[in-house]
């Protein structure tokens, strides 16, 4: 009884350790059977689109005399008015203006003593309106000629159907996956089955012909014409 006791145990582990080695061996040969059934690519899809939102940022300067700011505060009102009413005139109205307050800073002379003081107003205004901003903002001549001083003017362009165009994008690169995917496929004897998983990666909106791209992705705003491109990462069954 002494003798055999330990040979039944040694019995017991063995037989464990044969049934969690064929445990395992069955995990991975199921691992590596499913793995040589699917095919994984990368689809792509580009679009070209023009933004159909703008955004003007202004900002207009007087520049006054040490006891002179309450002055250039007038001014700087007479300017906003000024450019409101040519707004206006153009079509866009002023609930499309947003004005920040006015920001005073000194000037200094040449023996480094403060000379005056720098006041500038900020405002922008966001349309629809497209092409009347672009005129106003690329041909500033009559702003000039009422002597408004514009320190800085800039465009920016948005998309308000960014949401559809990149929803279509997504269908598009999905259906470019599956073509690549049936391009392998056939060439082995097989077919492309059903869709096991999908990882769309960012947008890139950039301007038209420009390769640079982000990790964290693109959204350039300074051209009114813009091409966007997104990649998904696809695995496909294969019969």
């Amino acid at each position: 009884m002494n003798i055999s006791m330990p040979r039944s145990r040694d019995y017991i582990i063995l037989g464990l350790c044969i049934i969690i080695a064929s445990l395992t061996f069955g995990y991975f040969f199921y691992i590596s059977r499913t793995q040589d059934t699917t095919v994984k690519v990368v689809g792509f899809a580009s679009k070209k689109f023009d933004s159909d939102v703008v955004k003007w940022h202004i900002t207009i300067n007087r520049n006054v005399g040490l006891n002179d700011v309450a002055k250039g505060y007038t001014q700087l009102a007479a300017d906003r008015v000024m450019i409101f009413q040519q707004l206006q005139s153009a079509g866009i109205p002023h609930t499309d203006i947003n004005t920040q307050p006015v920001n005073v800073l000194p000037s200094y002379g040449n023996n480094g003593t403060i000379s005056g003081y720098s006041l500038t107003q900020t405002f922008f205004l966001i349309s629809n309106n497209v092409a009347t901003v672009e005129t106003l903002a690329l041909n500033p001549t009559s702003l000039f000629e009422s002597g408004i001083i514009i320190q800085s003017s800039t465009l920016e362009y948005f998309s308000s159907k960014l949401a559809e165009i990149k929803h279509d994008l997504l269908a598009d690169a999905t259906e470019d996956a599956k073509q690549r995917a049936e391009e392998i496929t056939k060439r082995i004897g097989m077919s492309v089955d059903k869709m096991v998983s999908a990882r769309a990666g960012v947008f890139q909106i950039k301007e038209p012909y420009s390769n640079e791209v982000s990790d964290y992705g693109i959204y350039t705003t300074s051209t009114k014409e813009k091409e966007i491109t997104v990649t998904v990462s696809c695995a496909f069954a294969m019969k």
